[in-house]
């Protein structure tokens, strides 16, 4: 796994945003992502993060996944860029709590994430797993 954010939160903040963080694409290989994200802490009342991806080098982002925490725990989630999707129109920061927009698995990611409330040892990580799937397995599963 990757880590794509690993920050101390101890008080509210909105819409910040980490670092980029690109992972190694094979042209002619589907894609899958597992997500992890935990959140350590007391007190506040609630956190947010948005897993986002670019498809233009960079130049822009869109939500393909929302986890939503009330207090100190952890998510799960996997992405498909295999599970066909239909047209959506890009978020940034709002696609709806616990959700996730599968299809669009690009290679630069960051996190979006917003706090409410003061936390004692608030602390957000977000971890990242990529499977690919060689081009001659994809040719048997779906011809």
């Amino acid at each position: 796994m990757s880590t794509l954010l690993d920050q101390p939160i101890t008080v509210a903040v909105a819409a910040q945003v980490s670092g980029e963080f690109t992972l190694p694409i094979k042209e002619h290989q589907a894609k899958n992502l597992t997500v992890q994200v935990i959140f350590t802490g007391t007190g506040g009342t609630s956190i947010d993060a948005w897993l986002q991806v670019s498809l233009d080098a960079g130049k822009t982002y869109m939500d393909i996944a929302n986890v939503h925490l009330l207090a100190a725990g952890s998510k799960a989630l996997n992405l498909s860029s295999m599970t066909p999707a239909a047209a959506v129109t890009p978020t940034d920061g709002a696609l709806a709590v616990n959700t996730q927009v599968d299809g669009f698995v690009g290679g630069r990611f960051r996190v979006k994430y917003t706090s409410v409330g003061t936390w004692a040892n608030g602390n957000l990580k977000v971890d990242v797993a990529q499977r690919m799937i060689p081009m001659g397995v994809q040719n048997a599963l779906f011809n």
